[in-house]
């Protein structure tokens, strides 16, 4: 746990490796800043094992002021979409409070869904795809 940290970039390069958010995010309740540079990552898959499947569960990211997505040419527009309505919170109850921006830079695959970004974040969005 890294209950401290404010300020979290993942990149990764590796092809087809995906990221737990769950964890990442509760291992780091704290965090203000996020910014994902995921040029080949996938989404996380929802297979537990055994042959069960899961829906992940997107903690409370009460201190969360900016999300940057940046090189995701890999991560579906639709998980992302999914991430970011988790984080708005289910019923309309808004977790965006303090989100002051939600950035995408350089998503090649996110082209096609600027329309839904806006209507999943609002005027939070900066688009730069």
């Amino acid at each position: 746990m890294f209950p401290n940290v404010e300020k979290l970039q993942i990149g990764l390069e590796d092809y087809k490796q995906s990221i737990p958010f769950d964890i990442v995010l509760d291992a780091t309740p704290r965090v203000r800043d996020l910014t994902l540079d995921l040029p080949h990552c996938v989404a996380p898959t929802q297979y537990h094992g055994q042959g069960t499947y899961y829906y992940y569960r997107i903690p409370p990211c009460r201190d969360l002021e900016t999300i940057r997505f940046k090189n995701c040419d890999s991560l579906p527009a639709r998980w992302t979409l999914y991430f970011l309505e988790k984080l708005k919170g289910a019923g309309g109850e808004s977790k965006f409070v303090d989100i002051k921006r939600i950035e995408i830079e350089g998503c090649n695959r996110f082209k096609g869904f600027k329309d839904d970004f806006v209507n999943v974040v609002g005027d939070k969005l900066v688009w730069n795809a």
